[in-house]
This record gives structure tokens, sequence and C-alpha cells, in this order.
């Protein structure tokens, strides 16, 4: 049975965190910080807030506008990077109990950046083929900017980290978006690059240039292979693509990957700008701004893709069924 994305929204905290302050800390140039990040601002919760209840609002919302039971719900998925201050605590419980998924499964997953593109697989499945409901609910949040040390340099290319959260209902009828196939990988011999302490506030990042290379190299690889591996199990090339939905923690790799793929770079949507890398929610900001754009037509087919550290890529393809 197959099954899609009925609707979705996303909300970010109202805190906003820009390229001046980050250069303040920095002591550099905005205008050479803006060249290496390509972020003029982001969204982060102030201090002592958390995500979570960023995760419930947006599910509610979503919920409403749907004119659904919450009882219909079969299946609740919460996934993230796990960066909180609670431990032994499910987020996916917590939600199912905020918006009334009565005697829906709930549970977590945290690959990374890449855990909404595998929770939508994930949830997917098991509403298609382990719940009698009609309903699932996919939650994708991350608390990020709080983890960087602005002040070190090594950590730059984490200056983008943001926080948001989304919520997608699928749906095993009616939905507006078709889910196709599905491909990731994991190499594993990265899983000890960044890290975040237990009783520390600051992300650990492993300094090796090697690595750092060796990982560049990665990402330039990856993306495009997934990509084409999903095609390939559709039967389409590139040019069939009409959106990509990716990452948004590397700016300069979405015109490497527009060249490595043959396509119009304007076909992978930029976000960076102004929200930065609010972890695995860049993916489905895309696809919600697209759409309330009027750009995303019928039968248009759209690839999500999204990498995380572990280090795991993954792309999903959507095609547009329903206006």
């Amino acid at each position: 049975m197959k099954v899609g994305i009925h609707s979705l929204d996303v909300v970010t905290p109202l805190g906003r965190m820009t390229v001046d302050t980050i250069a303040r800390m920095q002591k550099v140039s905005p205008a050479d910080l803006l060249e290496q990040i390509g972020v003029y601002e982001k969204p982060v919760l102030e201090p002592g807030q958390e995500i979570f209840p960023y995760a419930a609002q947006v599910s509610k919302k979503v919920i409403a506008a749907a004119g659904i039971s919450p009882r219909d719900i079969g299946v609740v998925v919460y996934a993230s990077c796990g960066v909180s201050d609670r431990q032994m605590w499910s987020p996916a419980a917590w939600v199912q109990n905020q918006v009334g998924a009565v005697g829906s499964c709930a549970f977590d997953i945290q690959n990374g950046c890449n855990s909404g593109n595998l929770g939508m697989q994930v949830a997917s499945s098991i509403l298609s083929q382990h719940t009698g409901r009609p309903y699932g609910l996919l939650v994708v949040a991350d608390q990020l900017s709080g983890i960087i040390d602005y002040a070190n340099p090594a950590q730059q290319k984490y200056f983008c980290f943001a926080d948001g959260a989304t919520a997608i209902l699928l749906s095993k009828e009616n939905y507006r978006y078709e889910i196709g196939s599905f491909s990731s990988i994991t190499k594993g011999e990265y899983g000890d690059s960044l890290h975040l302490k237990k009783g520390e506030e600051k992300i650990w990042v492993r300094d090796d240039e090697d690595e750092e290379k060796m990982l560049a190299d990665e990402y330039l690889l990856e993306y495009p292979q997934r990509i084409r591996r999903v095609l390939e199990k559709e039967g389409l090339q590139p040019p069939d693509i009409n959106h990509i939905f990716m990452n948004q923690a590397d700016h300069k790799l979405l015109g490497r990957l527009a060249v490595a793929l043959g396509i119009p770079l304007d076909t992978i949507h930029a976000s960076y700008r102004s929200y930065g890398h609010i972890g695995g929610s860049d993916i489905f900001l895309g696809l919600k701004t697209r759409e309330a754009e009027g750009r995303i037509k019928k039968g248009d087919r759209m690839l999500l893709s999204s990498s995380a550290f572990g280090f795991s890529w993954g792309s999903s393809l959507l095609t547009k069924v329903k206006d």
C-alpha cells in the first residue's frame, strides 16, 4: 500500500542570531565570515528554552488543519539529532500525549540530520503494514544552535547550526505527495569525528585536516550517489527531477551538487541565508516554502536529500499527485 504526505508545517523560534553577532565573537569581518558560512541570520532558542514545545505546537497545528481526530494516528515518530538535557526520556511519547494520539505506537529515531528522511520511510512502512489507522505523525525537531562554540574558529563549519521543528502528517489515502524509493548509506569509519560529551555544553570536533578533506570528498560523492540510486529504482534521470530539497549545512555544496548531476542550480532549494541549518527539518522547510509559493505543480517529482554526522546520507523520492 502506498503512503504519502497529507500535509506538513515548520516552525522556528523567534530568536535570531546574525552573522554580525558571530563575527564579533570571532573578531573577524562580517563580510569575510558571510563568505565562509553563507548565513545572514538564523533562528535560535532563547537561553533555557527547549525545542519540544515547538514540536508539540506544530504537531497540533497540522492535525487541526487536516481536520482529523488524533485517535486516527497509528504511529508517532520523533526524529532528531538527540540533543537534549534529558536522558532515558522519549520525545515521541511526550508528543503523543500532547496531541492526544491515544493508542498509537510512538518511538524515537536518531540518525543525525538524516533522521527526518529516515523517519519518513520508517513511519510510512509501519503505517502501511502494521496499523489499521489511516494516519501517521512524523515530528522532526532539533536544537543545535546552543552546542556550538562560536569563539572557536575550528567550529566555523557548524556556525550555521540553528533550531526548528517540523510536523508531517502521513496518510494511506488522500495524500498530496506520494512517497517513493529511498536510498541510504552510513560510513561508520567517521563515527567518532564529533560528539557532545555528557556534562559538556559545546560539541567536540576532531581536529584532523586529512579527515576533513576525506569527508568533503565523501559529501560530494554520496549526495549524487544516493540520488542516482533512487532514480535508478524509479527509471528516472536527473533532468526528470523538478525540485531537490537538501540539507543546508554547507551552502557551497548546493552548486557542486547541481554540477555533479547536470541540473540547473535553481532545482535545488536554498534556505540557508535566513535559516541556517535547522537539522533534519531543512528538507521539509524547502518543500513547505516552494509549496507556499505555488512552485510545485501536480506531477512534479522531487528529492529529499539529507546527510548526517555519523556519517549517513539518504535520499527519498516524492511525487505530487494532488493539488
